[in-house]
């Protein structure tokens, strides 16, 4: 595969490149002292929504490890589902590193993200080249937009959204958040996730939580996400599943 199968993925790895090339050229400059800051979480969540399709049968515990350096970040995330595997064993491991770059208000964000499936004979390890872009526009509310392209096992899928969120921390120690979007993919995207041959505007999302610190260092979250299936043939070929989650997250940051 090349860029030219991605006109539209070329011209915004371009752009991506050329912005968050000046923006580490200016943070060299800046010659702020190095700190490395890590964070360890576990998800106990109801069930696994990814992309307007229910993941897990049942629920789910997914811990996380990440560690950030400068405008540098990396993370592993782990999904289990209690009894599906023998063991009790992770299902699918995520590994991301990522740059993030701010050029006055808009924040650009490239990052690739590895999909390792230990134990699923149907599906295979596979990567995606991942760009989000993200800005305030009022006060605690930003609007953002996401695009995930594969480049491995499933080449040429490509998935999008955008949205916006508010955020206020109404205590030092309290905070609310709000995201609400729409998410559409190609119909390569389709074919191998959804068994519907063709590209569509799939989901309308809506997301919220809260967040406690309850010490300097320690904090807990909780979260309902309602996920809605927009088009007819992949809600058909879902199952007309529901969509709807809510989970807690205990977390540490350092």
């Amino acid at each position: 595969m090349t860029l030219k199968q991605y006109k539209l993925p070329g011209f915004l790895v371009l752009i991506t490149l050329i912005l968050t090339t000046q923006s580490y050229s200016q943070e060299l400059r800046d010659d702020q002292p190095a700190k490395i800051n890590y964070g360890i979480c576990t998800d106990i969540n109801s069930k696994y929504l990814w992309r307007g399709i229910s993941s897990s049968e049942h629920f789910v515990i997914q811990p996380c490890v990440s560690a950030d350096y400068k405008n540098f970040n990396m993370y592993v995330w782990g999904n289990l589902e209690p009894g599906i595997r023998e063991g009790n064993k992770l299902n699918e491991i995520d590994i991301s590193a990522g740059y993030s770059a701010e050029i006055k208000k808009l924040t650009i964000e490239p990052s690739i993200l590895l999909y390792y499936l230990p134990g699923d004979e149907e599906s295979e390890t596979t990567a995606e080249l991942v760009l989000r872009f993200s800005r305030p526009v009022f006060k605690n509310i930003g609007i953002f937009t996401t695009h995930s392209f594969d480049f491995i096992k499933y080449s040429g899928s490509y998935y999008g959204d955008a949205g916006f969120t508010f955020e206020k921390w109404v205590s030092r120690d309290i905070g609310m958040n709000f995201t609400a979007g729409m998410g559409w993919s190609s119909k390569k995207f389709n074919e191998y996730y959804n068994d519907v041959s063709k590209s569509a505007l799939n989901v309308l999302f809506l997301n919220m939580g809260t967040t406690y610190y309850f010490s300097k260092y320690f904090y807990v979250k909780s979260k309902l996400e309602v996920q809605i299936i927009l088009d007819k043939e992949i809600k058909e070929a879902s199952g007309n599943k529901e969509l709807f989650n809510i989970g807690i997250t205990l977390g540490s940051e350092f």
